[in-house]
């Protein structure tokens, strides 16, 4: 995850995206790289479908923007540190 968190990369935590339908998202974290995006979200608790479901809505939406979805990556913050690229 280190390579999310340098300053070489433009990133947005927690930021309003409005859709076309005109319903907001809210993506945890966006590392923008050129036109290239890596899609981050926390979760606790056990890994759910419907988080999955969550990253690929993000993923359609940012790619309707014009963006390229590099990577898509749940993170899973409970006893341990799990990660899931989705």
């Amino acid at each position: 995850l280190k390579t999310f968190y340098s300053e070489s990369f433009k990133s947005y935590n927690e930021r309003d995206i409005i859709t076309k339908e005109g319903t907001i998202i809210r993506p945890d974290r966006l590392v923008i790289h050129k036109n290239n995006i890596t899609l981050i979200d926390y979760k606790t608790g056990e890994a759910q479908q419907k988080h999955i479901n969550q990253l690929n809505t993000y993923q359609l939406v940012l790619e309707e923007m014009g963006y390229n979805v590099q990577e898509k990556l749940l993170i899973y913050i409970n006893e341990s540190l799990q990660i899931k690229s989705v």
